[in-house]
């Protein structure tokens, strides 16, 4: 390749949060990691969500000299995504609907699956999309006996991750 990096040198994300050093988000950060050993694992469920707004392989096999084809289907190209609660026996709540995650969306989907499978005491770590600020959300975990919190980056977790738990 042109401009190849020397071998001695690896890829490296170079983004972060500009938030990073402000005091309040700093001490924010401390006080999560520090609380992390608190934390019964078992008792972990993270909730997450992407979405997709092309659900078709583009790519496939063919024998030499022939024509790959595949029928899809023609007009959708709205957006579809999914939801997903996981602990550390595996995932535990999923939902998938047209459309991108609202608030009234994401509050009917926690109830329809994530309310009934958690458990008094779990823990459901939350990212800071809009849609797990509205009301009712926080409510909704209480009431199943569970508690919610932030990732424990604060609020640039995020991009301090690198990657959602759910990439697409």
């Amino acid at each position: 390749a042109l401009l190849q990096a020397p071998p001695h040198h690896t890829q490296k994300n170079t983004i972060h949060a500009a938030e990073q050093p402000r005091p309040d988000v700093r001490a924010e950060r401390e006080d999560g990691f520090e609380a992390q050993d608190e934390l019964d694992p078992d008792k972990l469920v993270f909730l997450d969500e992407t979405a997709t707004t092309a659900m078709m392989r583009r790519h496939g096999w063919a024998p030499r000299g022939e024509r790959c084809r595949v029928a899809v289907p023609h007009g959708h190209w709205r957006t579809t995504t999914v939801t997903a609660a996981l602990r550390t026996s595996g995932v535990v709540a999923t939902a998938l609907f047209d459309g991108a995650t609202n608030g009234k969306r994401f509050r009917a989907s926690l109830a329809d699956t994530l309310i009934p499978v958690l458990k008094r005491g779990d823990t459901v770590i939350l990212d800071n999309l809009a849609a797990h600020k509205v009301a009712g959300v926080r409510e909704a975990i209480q009431a199943a006996g569970a508690r919610d919190r932030p990732p424990c980056g604060g609020p640039s977790s995020k991009l301090v991750q690198g990657r959602p738990l759910l990439h697409g």
